[in-house]
């Protein structure tokens, strides 16, 4: 892997883009790097091989004020190519440079420290004064995450963490589903599960204890109890009857 950057007019590198070992082309439009500003043309690099050739038809390649068709890669190379100054970086250089980790996007910083929050993995004394501020009204977003985050020390991609993080995109993701008519839909539709549910397991009580009654009725029969008498005044007391 190598890097190409494009110079400005005081040598510094206004954009960067990455060579793998595999040929790869840098240009215009349908190159596989696409550099701002071109309208059309190529060049091909071969960094595996190291080397960068100008195919037939595109603008001229320029290396040391000469014109080439093909020119040898070497470590800060800089060549010229359709008004533009281009430097390539080989991997060795770009291993001797300590990168500093690019900093989280702000949303999820923010978002991080209220789930941390709310998982109970916050710094306390942190979240406690954070808490007090929006009881306060004086509560800051972006400072309430940095010093969270910051005094709570749990890295972006602990487990748990992204595990909670997938699941609230879900429900985040299954929000739009739960409003207007498409909600409405959904929560009559529970309704009437849940309706048909109740009156499920109420019709099973009742067989079950009218199952249980036979049931005794049979034995006291069975024991020589008369239950006529007491089947009579059940029937009247059912059927209203004085």
């Amino acid at each position: 892997m190598a890097n190409l950057s494009l110079l400005g007019s005081d040598g510094s590198a206004e954009r960067t883009v990455e060579l793998p070992d595999v040929p790869v082309t840098v240009g215009g439009p349908g190159s596989d790097r696409v550099l701002p500003g071109l309208a059309s043309g190529t060049l091909r690099f071969h960094v595996a091989e190291g080397l960068v050739e100008r195919p037939a038809g595109s603008a001229e390649l320029r290396v040391d004020g000469r014109t080439v068709e093909r020119a040898s890669l070497a470590d800060g190379l800089v060549i010229e190519w359709a008004g533009l100054r281009l430097r390539f970086e080989s991997e060795a250089t770009l291993d001797q440079v300590a990168l500093p980790p690019a900093p989280a996007p702000e949303a999820w910083q923010r978002l991080k420290a209220g789930l941390l929050a709310e998982m109970g993995r916050a710094d306390k004394k942190a979240a406690k004064r954070w808490q007090e501020a929006v009881v306060a009204g004086s509560f800051n977003s972006a400072a309430a995450a940095a010093e969270i985050n910051a005094a709570s020390g749990v890295p972006d991609e602990d487990p748990a963490l992204v595990e909670r993080a997938g699941r609230l995109g879900r429900d985040l993701l299954m929000q739009p589903t739960l409003r207007g008519a498409r909600g409405a839909a959904r929560a009559t539709r529970q309704a009437g599960r849940n309706v048909f549910a109740y009156a499920l397991t109420q019709l099973v009580i009742v067989l079950f204890f009218a199952f249980v009654f036979s049931i005794g009725l049979l034995v006291a029969r069975f024991q020589g109890v008369e239950l006529d008498g007491f089947l009579d005044s059940v029937l009247d007391v059912v059927l209203f009857r004085g």
